[in-house]
């Protein structure tokens, strides 16, 4: 099951306008509920109408082909919890000034030697 799934995230990032669908189904690991639904999770609901509105044939049509089973179903939930990597990003200045003087103390020094002001 999950070489057919990596295969499917290399299948859909080949597709330059997918890239976002790519990241979000390499975040799940797929789980099988039972011989014929698979179940993943992505982050929000937007993300899960978008996919099972657009994808969702083109998703099972591809796993159908590569497990040599016609009767799967996609089984898609909002995941509760975020992955690790999305809850420790950095995304403004301030915070990623933060993040590197705990790291490396000298960071501030340097700062304040070349009066640097991080906003």
């Amino acid at each position: 099951m999950l070489t057919a799934w990596d295969a499917l995230v290399l299948h859909v990032s080949a597709n330059p306008r997918h890239l976002r669908l790519a990241n979000a189904l390499k975040t799940s690991q797929p789980t099988l509920k039972d011989a014929a639904t698979v179940s993943f999770a992505v982050m929000n609901e937007v993300q899960k109408d978008w996919l099972l509105k657009n994808m969702a044939r083109d998703i099972l049509d591809f796993l159908c082909d590569k497990l040599n089973n016609n009767s799967l179903q996609l089984d898609v939930m909002v995941s509760e919890e975020l992955p690790d990597d999305t809850k420790s990003r950095l995304y403004m200045p301030d915070e990623k000034f933060r993040f590197l003087t705990e790291k490396y103390p000298q960071v501030q020094q340097l700062r304040q030697a070349i009066n640097l002001d991080v906003k």
